[in-house]
């Protein structure tokens, strides 16, 4: 089983990106695992005539596309497993003009955001990615940083004897992260976590991008 926790950091109270990467530096000292990109766009849809007695929310569709997830980009509806299309990454973008030139009257483009000065390492049987979450175009203005940590999946034992271990163990993961998050020594984020078990790759990465749509809905 993987687990993936995402943290988003906000407030005036926020370290700056150097100083997180300087946090993590001198706490686990990290391999170095390369650049990190993400690029989001988000769209709502355009609410139908409602009766007064209609208060549900309208609908979101996101794309995303992650660059560990090389060349894919997923658009999400309601953040829903249902609702999720991988599509190659390069198709991105035209979906998205596509959407907001031939299909205004049903989704309108909300806001979209990006990482910049992404980058990922290698820390204690984890995969840490961190980046400043900005907002596409103009003034880039700054939404949070961005703290994301991946455990990498863990074969269970056959027989009897290796799912009870299984059981036992099932809570590992999780506490990986939230220890290894606390010796970075944030205050006031925002938590997200999913467990990942499945070894299909591209469910595992849909299951991995809805949880994104969940972080990138609620940074404003």
């Amino acid at each position: 089983m993987a687990v993936t926790g995402i943290y988003l950091v906000q407030g005036q109270g926020a370290p700056s990106l150097p100083v997180l990467s300087d946090r993590l530096a001198r706490a686990f000292d990290p391999l170095p695992a390369g650049p990190w990109v993400l690029q989001h766009r988000l769209f709502r849809a355009n609410p139908a005539p409602a009766s007064a007695l209609d208060t549900a929310p309208p609908r979101l569709q996101h794309l995303v596309a992650l660059s560990h997830h090389a060349g894919r980009a997923f658009a999400l509806v309601d953040c829903d497993d249902d609702a999720t299309v991988a599509m190659p990454l390069h198709h991105m973008e035209p979906y998205a003009q596509l959407l907001s030139a031939k299909f205004g009257a049903l989704w309108h483009y909300r806001t979209g955001n990006h990482v910049t000065n992404g980058a990922a390492y290698a820390v204690d049987g984890c995969v840490v990615r961190v980046g400043e979450l900005r907002e596409r175009g103009g003034q880039q203005a700054f939404r949070g940083l961005i703290v994301s940590i991946q455990t990498v999946k863990q074969e269970s034992g056959e027989g009897v004897e290796g799912s009870e271990s299984v059981k036992k163990d099932e809570k590992e993961p999780q506490e990986l992260i939230r220890e290894l998050w606390q010796k970075l020594d944030v205050r006031d984020a925002k938590q997200f976590m999913v467990s990942i078990d499945t070894d299909d790759v591209d469910a595992a990465a849909a299951q991995e991008a809805k949880l994104w749509c969940d972080v990138l809905r609620q940074a404003k």
